[in-house]
């Protein structure tokens, strides 16, 4: 069960998955034309590997 869990307002998906690709909340338009401020798990990952983007998902 999830006890701690708090909305901070509007719910839009593309801040929702920045949020949990990268731990951290930004209020991000939700039309997919804005990068995220923070690197997400999945470009930490290409970055440590040196694998090709391909390879990230």
């Amino acid at each position: 069960m999830l006890n701690n869990f708090h909305n901070m307002g509007t719910t839009n998906t593309d801040s929702g998955h920045d949020a949990i690709s990268t731990g951290n909340y930004e209020d991000l338009e939700n039309n997919g034309h804005v990068l995220p401020q923070y690197p997400s798990i999945f470009q930490n990952f290409l970055k440590s590997s040196g694998k090709p983007a391909e390879k990230a998902g």
